[in-house]
């Protein structure tokens, strides 16, 4: 029996296709296989091409195998239908089950399609705890959830230990702004431009639910970091012991002010822990194994 992993390819600069080639990096290393789709024109299809391209997607797919499809595939509803629907088969003549892995919650207008989507997983992979409570909340009916956390930074780059400095650190250049910080330019080697520069990383997602690849290269790069009490962010770096949770850019500001280099050293220790572990890719191959786990004991 071999497991299959979905991977859209084909669209330049998108942040969830690069979020899916994390996933399926994970993937592979724990012997799992990449199904690929390609980014194409599906309005172009008839209902009988479609099918024929799907087909010839599947064609290794064997009854048993079990397959993890991930959500959006940036081909639209009409794609994603077509394609659940002939995995569909497979499950109903034999053992095979369906994980579909949540690489971007919907945005309000698409959410009630894609929770009609997701309710069809026997594993459902999402962003965080706090994500599987909003989709709950929104419909959800999967009993078997595994949680991400964070996208990752790989990266074998040595990086030294940082510098106390009263000063913010971030890849958002309006938070910059917003707080006289100082701005690294997102890139690939966002991390270790972070550990070079020394100070905080200020850590302000825009949704409190999920995360992206920014948040992962501010985690990756032993930074002390300083993050929005509302996501689900702060929870991981409080209980990692590499920063403080506030509720405001104001109360972020004054902690800055009166911070010490003693106090920065031990969240620097911390942070240097959970970078290795970013680094490492330890947050997607967990969830890759959690899906997996929960896949095997429903067989």
């Amino acid at each position: 029996m071999t497991t299959y992993i979905t991977q859209t390819r084909g669209l330049i600069g998108s942040s969830v296709l690069q979020k899916q080639s994390r996933l399926v990096r994970a993937a592979r290393q724990q012997g799992i296989l990449p199904l690929s789709l390609y980014y194409y024109p599906v309005d172009a299809d008839s209902a009988g091409e479609l099918s024929a391209r799907q087909d010839g997607i599947l064609s290794g797919v064997s009854f048993g195998d079990d397959i993890i499809v991930q959500l959006p595939t940036m081909l639209g509803d009409r794609y994603e239908q077509a394609l659940l629907d002939k995995i569909a088969n497979f499950q109903q003549a034999s053992a095979s089950k369906l994980v579909i892995a949540v690489t971007s919650l919907p945005t309000p207008s698409d959410l009630a399609q894609q929770v009609q989507f997701f309710n069809r997983a026997d594993v459902l992979l999402v962003p965080s705890v706090e994500a599987g409570t909003f989709l709950q909340e929104h419909g959800l009916r999967v009993s078997r959830l595994a949680y991400l956390n964070v996208w990752d930074q790989e990266s074998d780059v040595v990086l030294t230990s940082p510098q106390f400095r009263r000063q913010l650190v971030t890849l958002d250049s309006s938070l910059a702004d917003q707080t006289a910080g100082l701005w690294v330019r997102p890139s690939v080697t966002a991390a270790y431009d972070l550990n070079a520069a020394g100070g905080y990383a200020l850590l302000w997602p825009s949704t409190n639910n999920d995360s992206g690849i920014a948040a992962a290269q501010v985690l990756a790069s032993g930074l002390p970091v300083l993050v929005n009490r509302a996501s689900y962010l702060a929870r991981i770096v409080e209980r990692a012991g590499m920063g403080i949770a506030f509720a405001d850019l104001a109360a972020v500001t004054a902690y800055l002010a009166r911070s010490n280099a003693e106090d920065y050293q031990a969240l620097v220790e911390n942070a240097g822990r959970l970078s290795a572990f970013v680094r490492a890719g330890g947050f997607t191959s967990h969830a890759i194994s959690q899906a997996v786990a929960d896949i095997n004991r429903l067989k």
